[in-house]
């Protein structure tokens, strides 16, 4: 990328970078904490690569129906619902629109940026 002049790179992090669970929510902190260092990685690469022209940011998806929160009991996934002031799931199409941004050149001046997508999750 330094030597094409530029470009976009896109981490996938999660809402769970900045929550933290209790027991009964499952066994997620090392899950959670990788996390959290991939919000710090990505700040850290927007810093280092800006001169270059290379965009670091990521996206902090919430819970999104996928293979990860079908494994979830019925009951996890009920108590994370009242977590989520939309009460649902993120569907994958809501996350991919951030990403499209993103990578475009509709998002050519954003970078060190983590894009919370969760519903109101986060501020539950």
């Amino acid at each position: 990328m330094i030597a094409q002049g530029g470009g976009s790179i896109i981490n996938v992090a999660s809402v769970g970078a900045y929550l933290s669970y209790q027991p009964e929510d499952g066994q997620v902190v090392p899950y959670t904490t990788s996390k959290a260092a991939v919000v710090h990685l990505t700040q850290n690469l927007a810093a280092q690569w800006a001169s270059h022209g290379i965009r670091v940011n990521a996206i902090a998806p919430g819970s999104v129906e996928s293979g990860m929160t079908e494994t979830l009991t019925e009951e996890i996934q009920q108590r994370l619902l009242t977590r989520i002031l939309m009460r649902r799931f993120a569907k994958p199409v809501e996350i991919a629109g951030v990403v499209a941004v993103l990578a475009s050149s509709a998002g050519s001046f954003i970078t060190g940026q983590i894009f919370v997508v969760d519903g109101g999750q986060s501020i539950a």
